[in-house]
């Protein structure tokens, strides 16, 4: 057990998921643990590894591999010896002093759906506050079940109503229903009499990314035999299509309630996200600060594991130095972005800065991979560090580097960005990226 430190800052991560996961390997990898003792909150018993549920919620002898009860995963991984503590329990209330010396987190320590009578109200006072609550997505992608118990027998139950369907309808043409109906259509392209849709309300699939990655991904799914509905919704079908399984993974809400109260509710979006300034402190709030798909930064980028790494470098960063009262960094001019997106078990595409990169087996292969690594931390650090040395490259291509042939071709570009740019207005903050730190 760690030596009690009364010097270490207090530090609440509220979600332990993508963002939550990312600090805390930082903190580790880095030694910075030393400086805080931290305490992580997520509602959920257990931890899963969401971003692969396309493989799992086809093959339920995966389900138990992508999933692991929280406390399990700190006790294996001796997170106690780095200063850390899980705590399960549902965010009701946030609290600030309105400077610099913390707040209070209150929080129910019985899940949601439990005996009225057996919920406890707890406090944990923080100096420094991540909220990293994520988002709330359609079922199957995420649940509202609270113990991994629960979860395995929901996805379970999924799983076998896919099995016994005649018609499956997937709502939504975004990276998420492209994967999960690629991975449906997949297992059962020997079933001819199975009928599998995928309804978009847009004209074209994964109409974030290039024309050419929309149209791979379409040649695919209509190679695994899916019916793509364009300019549609799920109840503009009821008189076409009476589906026996309805799959909704796009986003309902996002996971911030908990701040809807006259202290943070001023540093709240119209659609709930919490708005964060360059730094990713929540408003005027100089202690608290947000990652991931809860919040909506200045550059408002797309959304993705490699982002979180980006910003959760930021955020990371500044807790150090708003600690040991050094100038803050903000976030780089510019967050490079890559996907890679699954169709099925031999297939997939990666896009990389908006660009369609490569295509192929190799796809599902690598995602496959990431998603064995879960659970064990010292592959995961490991993985961290891959993740790095791609933003390093990516930032190299769009670098200004005059003695590099290779980042020649986005020369002009960076160099209008940098001229539109210019010095922070906060005296105490320095523009630097975070790999300069």
């Amino acid at each position: 057990m760690a030596a009690k430190n009364e010097g270490r800052a207090e530090l609440v991560i509220l979600g332990a998921s993508i963002g939550g996961g990312f600090l805390i390997r930082k903190l580790i990898s880095t030694g910075t643990y030393r400086k805080f003792n931290t305490t992580v909150i997520d509602r959920n018993e257990y931890m899963e590894w969401f971003v692969s549920i396309d493989r799992y919620i086809c093959d339920e002898s995966l389900v138990d591999g992508h999933m692991v009860r929280a406390k399990d995963y700190f006790e294996k991984n001796k997170l106690e010896q780095y200063n850390m503590k899980f705590v399960q329990g549902t965010v009701t209330n946030v609290t600030s002093d309105g400077c610099e010396s913390g707040g209070l987190v209150e929080y129910n320590s019985s899940p949601v759906g439990s005996n009225s009578n057996d919920i406890a109200r707890l406090l944990v006072p923080y100096r420094f506050l991540v909220i990293a609550t994520g988002t709330q997505y359609g079922h199957p992608v995420k649940s509202d079940q609270r113990q991994k118990a629960d979860r395995i027998t929901e996805l379970k139950e999924w799983s076998g109503r896919l099995s016994s369907a005649n018609e499956v309808v997937v709502v939504g043409g975004g990276s998420v229903g492209v994967e999960i109906v690629g991975a449906i259509a997949y297992k059962f392209k020997q079933d001819t009499s199975k009928k599998i849709h995928l309804v978009t309300r847009s004209r074209v699939l994964l109409e974030r990314l290039p024309p050419n990655a929309s149209e791979y991904a379409l040649k695919a799914l209509k190679h695994l035999k899916v019916t793509v509905h364009f300019n549609k919704d799920a109840d503009s079908l009821k008189s076409e299509i009476s589906p026996d399984a309805l799959f909704l993974p796009s986003i309902t809400r996002i996971n911030t309630s908990f701040l809807d109260n006259k202290t943070f509710r001023g540093s709240l979006a119209v659609n709930g996200a919490i708005k964060v300034n360059s730094f990713m402190q929540v408003d005027t709030f100089r202690n608290v600060f947000a990652l991931g798909d809860c919040c909506v930064t200045p550059l408002n980028e797309e959304k993705g594991i490699l982002s979180v790494n980006q910003l959760g470098q930021v955020v990371w960063t500044n807790l150090i130095h708003k600690l040991e009262r050094e100038r803050l960094v903000t976030m780089p001019p510019r967050i490079q972005f890559i996907q890679a997106i699954t169709i099925g078990q031999e297939d997939g595409l990666v896009v990389a800065n908006y660009k369609l990169m490569k295509t192929g087996s190799e796809i599902p292969k690598m995602k496959a991979e990431s998603a064995d690594n879960f659970g064990h931390l010292d592959k995961e650090l490991a993985m961290l560090n891959k993740m790095n040395k791609v933003v390093s490259i990516l930032d190299c291509l769009s670098s200004v580097c005059c003695c590099c042939p290779i980042s020649s071709g986005y020369r002009e570009a960076a160099l209008r960005k940098k001229g539109a740019g210019g010095k922070s207005q906060d005296p105490d903050t320095e523009k630097i990226t975070p790999k300069s730190i």
